[in-house]
């Protein structure tokens, strides 16, 4: 079986995955289709928009997908669920790195879990008939997931952003514009979490980027001043770069976007004009100094050996 290639953005909320994805998308070979870890719960389940404006269940792309993922295999939501219950936690990533320590409920509940996630994959592939899958779902579990499934070969790119502008960000009041009928807003979180957090998620990628096929480390400053040059590494380590493929990137740093079908993810998947690629450093105005120097201080540790990695990697694949 050709293996699946999957261009997996993974980082803290708020770092940006949706811009990079959008732009990605554009390049030939490429489909982007958002966060696929909130497939069930907010495709199958609450039916949520897709970027192309319309209901998950009416959308022609995932209700291909969707049929064909459950006419290949014999298992309901609920199953599906309580399996990746059963190994995507945190709890679980010895499990996950070492197959060596995988208890018969761990295994029982990752074959079922990957059973349907190489076959949603599989089904994305051919029903896009692309050459690269780009899944922004940033969780470092579900990459850990995925990474264990041997049809599909993983290249991660980590995107880091700023932590005083996430922690700034998670502070905004944004609307979740996927759920049209009623008024919900994403969730606001307080200074302290969104800074341990942002440590977490990104450190849980720094330390195991050696498990997957490859793995490069983007920082969101460096990408939105110099797209061109983000995507023009990404292509060529992909062995998929062409110079006439980054065309629709301007010098004023405009993309001309098309339609795509990204489940989940931040506002801007929505849009389908022009989109200005510049940085969002609203933080730095409106931010308080104590909350700066609080960020920085809570983080210091996980950014100090981010730098490290990126100064010795820049935009190069391991």
């Amino acid at each position: 079986m050709k293996k699946i290639k999957v261009l997996y953005i993974g980082g803290s909320g708020r770092s940006g995955s949706t811009l990079l994805e959008r732009l990605i998308n554009e390049l030939n070979g490429f489909f982007g289709v958002g966060e696929v870890c909130f497939f069930v719960e907010r495709g199958l389940e609450n039916n949520e928009l897709c970027s192309c404006g319309k209901r998950f269940k009416e959308c022609e792309f995932w209700n291909q997908v969707s049929t064909r993922v459950f006419d290949n295999i014999r298992l309901n939501l609920t199953e599906i669920l309580n399996a990746r219950r059963g190994c995507e936690r945190i709890r679980y990533i010895p499990q996950l790195l070492f197959p060596a320590l995988r208890t018969k409920p761990f295994k029982k509940n990752l074959s079922i879990y990957t059973t349907f996630l190489r076959n949603l994959y599989k089904t994305i592939s051919d029903v896009s008939q692309s050459n690269i899958i780009i899944d922004s779902s940033k969780l470092p579990l579900y990459a850990f997931v995925l990474n264990t499934i041997s049809e599909i070969e993983l290249y991660v790119v980590h995107l880091i952003r700023d932590s005083r502008a996430v922690a700034f960000s998670w502070q905004k009041k944004k609307r979740r514009y996927e759920i049209p009928d009623n008024e919900v807003f994403m969730p606001i979180y307080p200074i302290r979490y969104s800074a341990k957090e942002w440590n977490k998620i990104n450190m849980m990628f720094a330390l195991t980027k050696n498990i997957f096929h490859r793995y490069i480390l983007v920082k969101y400053e460096d990408f939105t001043k110099d797209p061109y040059s983000t995507l023009k590494n990404i292509c060529y380590r992909l062995g998929v770069y062409k110079e006439d493929n980054l065309l629709f990137l301007k010098k004023d740093n405009v993309a001309f976007t098309k339609e795509f079908h990204s489940l989940s993810g931040n506002p801007i998947r929505f849009q389908n004009n022009e989109i200005k690629i510049a940085l969002d450093n609203n933080w730095q105005r409106e931010m308080s100094l104590y909350q700066k120097y609080l960020v920085s201080f809570i983080t210091y540790p996980t950014k100090t050996y981010l730098d490290f990695l990126y100064n010795r990697q820049g935009l190069k694949w391991k």
